[in-house]
């Protein structure tokens, strides 16, 4: 299935922007913010996202054998790549209901097996899990304080966005890998990022 409509939109099966290993479900118009409304993770893949994938890809030691949970997935990114570096379980969260199924979209197109859990990351306490990771998940002012003081060890992919609140949990010596991404006109707040992949838990 190369196109799909997923709550009015038309997306399309296409290569990632700097991880062509992955292959997504994507809108190819901008994303337009309504004031109250949340922003749309799943049809886009966000550059936080795409540097934490790629740091994963060429990195497959770090999830190897192991369970690896994508807090606040999105469009699954992360939990992709993950599962094709090796992981041996990937569980993919967020409690948008269009991003677990783009991410149950995604993980069928780039043959992987991915588990879903519809449920805010505020809301999730599992048992279980290696490794947690997230790309991007800039959507509320507490949420950082609660992936530290919740979730270890914890992989961040993000930029320093002008107007967000995690400035102070990304220290120099916590970031593991800096990538140049590029950002379509009108897709995001830039069109080019230094998007870093750091450790708020390790």
């Amino acid at each position: 299935m190369t196109e799909v409509t997923i709550n009015n939109k038309l997306l399309r099966l296409q290569a990632v922007e700097s991880v062509p290993e992955i292959s997504l479900h994507l809108c190819d118009t901008a994303h337009v913010l309504v004031p109250g409304q949340r922003y749309e993770c799943w049809p886009y893949a966000w550059v936080g996202g795409r540097s934490l994938a790629r740091y994963i890809l060429d990195n497959p030691q770090l999830v190897a054998g192991k369970t690896v949970v994508d807090l606040a997935s999105g469009s699954g990114i992360v939990a992709i790549a993950a599962k094709l570096a090796g992981a041996a379980r990937v569980v993919a969260v967020d409690d948008y209901i269009y991003s677990i199924q783009a991410i149950q979209l995604n993980a069928t197109a780039n043959g992987v097996d991915i588990e879903t859990v519809q449920q805010n990351v505020f809301d999730f306490t599992p048992s279980y899990g290696d490794l947690f990771v997230a790309g991007d998940p800039f959507y509320h002012e507490d949420l950082f304080s609660y992936l530290k003081n919740n979730f270890s060890p914890m992989l961040m992919g993000c930029p320093l966005r002008g107007d967000t609140w995690y400035h102070f949990f990304m220290t120099p010596e916590k970031i593991v890998q800096t990538y140049t991404m590029q950002v379509p006109e009108g897709y995001d707040d830039a069109t080019e990022y230094q998007s870093h992949v750091w450790w708020l838990n390790e």
